[in-house]
């Protein structure tokens, strides 16, 4: 959606800046790397310098010239703090989204993460869990100027209300563009789309279809545990209780009379 704005380019996700973020993380909480870094003579900041160009050069030559670049690889929000070294004046997007849906979409498309374990529900949950509370713990630390908490469910119920929340706090004008951004996907200043992701619902308009796919796709047992699995559900918000039978599109919300209409089947001329 962000891609959708003529001022912003974030291009496809790239796995290798959270793949360089980890190295360097390790290298500095290595004290054997980091004796020999000294007696080279490199400092922290001399490492940081590289690290920053890297990750610029990897930006900058992943699309379109814009005004404004992102990175959407969602594990480099693990190292948060780290970047905001870097890029003091940068500012994070953190997206959450219901544990349910985010590890059902994981084991039901078989996709493989490094170092996220996805060969059962308990431990994708215990990944999810693990993975969520690093970003999150680093988003509160860096605070509401630098980090805002979005809910992946509400921008699907209120994309407008959300997305001019999302730019407003950006500090970007307000722009049509980015709650039509199926108009343009895959086109020239468009959303870049990768391969993979041309017939997915990145490709598509916003709407309700994936929010509860989890609801009896999940094991029983696992429900019963989901608190104690990932804690993080209840902190964020989250109730762990299912869904009642024919209202799934409410459990989350009231959607906009737009999405709901689209859900409903009722054409509309931006559709």
């Amino acid at each position: 959606m962000l891609d959708s704005h003529p001022s912003i380019r974030c291009g496809e996700e790239t796995p290798l800046i959270p793949i360089m973020l980890n190295i360097h993380s390790k290298i500095l909480h290595s004290e054997r790397d980091i004796n020999l870094l000294r007696e080279a003579r490199i400092s922290e900041d001399t490492i940081n310098q590289a690290l920053g160009s890297y990750i610029l050069s990897i930006i900058g030559g992943n699309g379109r010239i814009a005004e404004r670049y992102c990175n959407k690889d969602p594990f480099s929000l693990r190292h948060m703090l780290r970047i905001l070294k870097i890029f003091p004046n940068s500012k994070f997007l953190l997206v959450i989204r219901d544990p349910r849906a985010t590890v059902h979409s994981l084991m039901s498309n078989k996709v493989k993460i490094k170092n996220f374990n996805t060969n059962t529900h308990r431990e994708a949950f215990r990944e999810w869990n693990r993975a969520m509370a690093q970003m999150y713990h680093q988003c509160m630390e860096a605070g509401p100027d630098r980090c805002l908490k979005v809910f992946y469910e509400q921008l699907v119920l209120h994309p407008m209300t959300e997305m001019k929340k999302i730019l407003s706090y950006l500090g970007v004008d307000w722009h049509e563009g980015v709650v039509n951004h199926h108009l343009t996907a895959g086109k020239p200043n468009g959303a870049a789309l990768s391969k993979s992701e041309a017939d997915s619902p990145l490709a598509q308009p916003v709407n309700l279809d994936g929010l509860t796919k989890w609801v009896g796709q999940i094991p029983t047992d696992i429900l019963y545990e989901i608190d104690k699995l990932a804690p993080m559900l209840k902190l964020l918000g989250y109730k762990s209780r299912i869904p009642m039978r024919g209202k799934e599109i409410y459990y989350y919300g009231i959607p906009d009379d737009e999405i709901l209409d689209r859900h409903n089947g009722v054409s509309n001329d931006n559709s």
